[in-house]
Parts: structure tokens; sequence; C-alpha cells
């Protein structure tokens, strides 16, 4: 998908997080079923995540990578984190 930010990886590619990783992160993840929101631990919501098609799960690494699989795959998001 050129220019739309996404990157199609192969699953094994990527580990999800351990807890002690996510919860040592500045992000924060609240899932719905086509939306994902993007919160800072320390502040306010950064960015809302509009899906195309259902959800299957989302996970968030300590450096800002938000992890996105639904239907169409697995994608990767860098989220820029304010004062970073």
């Amino acid at each position: 998908m050129p220019g739309s930010g996404r990157s199609r990886l192969h699953p094994a590619q990527l580990a999800r997080p351990s807890d002690e990783d996510r919860e040592a992160g500045a992000l924060r993840l609240s899932v719905g079923g086509d939306y994902l929101r993007i919160w800072q631990a320390e502040g306010g919501q950064l960015a809302v995540f509009a899906a195309t098609a259902p959800l299957a799960g989302a996970d968030v690494t300590p450096d800002g990578i938000v992890l996105v699989a639904d239907s169409a795959g697995l994608s990767a998001l860098y989220v820029q984190i304010p004062g970073n």
C-alpha cells in the first residue's frame, strides 16, 4: 500500500511484547471492533486508526510500534511519541 503508512509483514517477523514490556511503554491502546485508539500513558489521546474491516487484534511495543491484525493481514504502524 504505497503512501498508506502501512507495511505488510509476515506474522513470523513479529513477536508480541511481554506484559512487562507493554506496561513500561509510553503508549496504551483501546481496541473496538473496527477502530483502535492510541493514548499516551501519561497524557491524552494521540491517534485513532479506523479499519475497513473488523480487527482481529492489536498490540503496542515499548518503542511505539503498533501491531494491527485484520482480515487483510498483519500491519505495523510506527507512532511518533510527542517530545521524543
